[in-house]
């Protein structure tokens, strides 16, 4: 992927990706395989190992990283002999402590074997805010069912609704210490993921209570899985994946669902269109978008800013390098040494590590300076929360929505491809950040960015109304 930044006014052109967030990783297993508490152990020794040393999350928290509390909280309610679904919840919920969103669980390697079938999940998708579960829509309309929109789900096939989200919500982590993409996960894929912790029906018995508190019990039948669609709004400009539309007269709404490459041509467009307009109020919906190209978030933000900016991309003294495979190393080499024969804006090694500073230079023709409104969600992560921030602090705006998934201070992030770390006794593959990226803002927040204006949806608006442009309907007056 062609990627690039701006420095002083010239264009440098090099091959590397930045910034993306692993979607979609759910794969649903034999029941019936079994590992050992053992093994476990273990692989979790090895991973806290591994992180305690090298992670670069060690720099941005004042304590190191440290699972081994974690690990004996994990495995001390587990029997000795595990199932793969277990096994690998259990890796899941100490890979929560990371604090990393670039750093997930990816998948087997090959010692287990996995299936996939999506035609027998739970019917419904359900809303969550982390505690309980109602539920929200129907996968499939035409099927039947006495479960009602806003019915409280107490347990599905036997198994408690809080003992199951307790399991679901350790799913992926973030940017700190928050849960906004589990929740994310759980609220958008919940009928597929049920299947990591239910094993697959061709019927679901669903215990839940109404509106009124009275409990009732349905049988309802499994179906054939269909994600939900994102509709977009009338298209004036569109890019790969974005495209621009004006909602009114003055009022322009520019959606990006993920930052990509080669996208600075249609921004240019799209901020000429702009500037050509009378657009004095423009909305950046950054919902669901899980990042991307980092060179791309920097041109992007060159329309925004009003002053340079910079951020600093650091590769950690102590690094995970000796835990990965020698293909890993090798990529991280070439891709530590593009940074430097690239020429990043300043280089310089430190007791941290090698740091290179890049600056965002205002578009001095194009640069937007109407009221700004920026739209986040849990799912707001990666580069689309770099450009949160900075929209936040570097300039005026106010942003509406959920708390991110993604830092407002910080992120971790890789040269090219995200190296893996293979556990030794299952081979699990974990994902794993080898840089941190500290931003040009005065916020040292080490968690998600919590909106200006915090909405909460409930089982009975989520995915049926669009509360955020709502509010700034109200907010404007229109």
């Amino acid at each position: 992927m062609i990627t690039y930044f701006r420095k002083k006014q010239s264009m440098k052109y090099f091959q590397l990706r930045f910034l993306s967030v692993p979607f979609l990783f759910i794969s649903l297993f034999g029941f019936g395989q079994n590992l050992s508490k053992t093994q476990l152990l273990i692989d979790l020794r090895y991973m806290d190992s591994a992180f305690r040393v090298g992670h670069p999350s060690n720099l941005a928290f004042d304590q190191k990283l440290d699972f081994r509390l974690k690990i004996k909280e994990v495995t001390a309610k587990l029997p000795e002999t595990l199932s793969a679904v277990d096994y690998e919840n259990a890796v899941r919920e100490v890979l929560m402590e990371v604090k990393c969103l670039h750093t997930s669980y990816s998948a087997w390697s090959g010692k287990i074997t996995t299936s996939t079938k999506k035609d027998s999940v739970f019917p419904y998708f359900i809303f969550t805010n982390g505690e309980k579960i109602w539920v929200n829509q129907k996968v499939q309309d035409s099927l039947p069912s006495s479960l009602e929109i806003g019915d409280e789900i107490i347990s599905i096939n036997g198994h408690r609704a809080d003992s199951v989200l307790a399991i679901l919500m350790n799913c992926h982590p973030d940017d700190g210490t928050g849960r906004q993409i589990s929740k994310y996960i759980v609220n958008n894929l919940f009928p597929e993921f049920l299947t990591k912790y239910i094993p697959v029906d061709s019927v679901y018995t669903v215990v839940a209570k109404n509106e009124l508190g009275t409990v009732h019990t349905s049988v309802v039948q499994a179906c054939a899985y269909r994600q939900k669609v994102e509709v977009d709004k009338k298209v004036l400009v569109q890019g790969n994946q974005a495209y621009y539309s004006v909602l009114h007269d003055s009022l322009g709404y520019l959606r990006i669902k993920s930052i990509q490459g080669k996208e600075n041509s249609f921004y240019e467009k799209v901020f000429r269109m702009i500037a050509d307009s009378n657009v004095k109020t423009l909305i950046l919906d950054l919902r669901n978008n899980p990042g991307g190209n980092l060179f791309t978030c920097m041109d992007f933000l060159s329309y925004l800013l009003p002053d340079t900016s910079y951020f600093t991309f650091t590769y950690p003294t102590q690094n995970l390098r000796p835990y990965f495979s020698w293909k890993d190393r090798q990529k991280l080499t070439i891709g530590n040494a593009m940074l430097r024969l690239l020429k990043s804006d300043s280089f310089e090694k430190t007791d941290e590590g090698k740091v290179n500073t890049f600056f965002i230079y205002p578009n001095p023709t194009l640069g937007f300076n109407g009221k700004l409104f920026v739209l986040t969600n849990e799912l707001t992560a990666s580069g689309a929360s770099l450009i949160s921030s900075f929209a936040r602090h570097r300039r005026e705006s106010t942003l509406i929505g959920q708390t991110t998934g993604g830092g407002e201070y910080w992120l971790n992030a890789s040269v090219g491809k995200y190296p893996l770390l293979e556990l030794p006794q299952s081979g699990i593959l974990i994902q794993t950040s080898t840089h941190i990226i500290r931003y040009d803002t005065p916020a040292l927040h080490f968690n998600g960015i919590t909106p200006d204006i915090l909405l909460e949806y409930d089982a009975t608006t989520f995915g049926k109304r669009d509360l955020e442009l709502e509010k700034i309907y109200e907010l404007i007056g229109q």
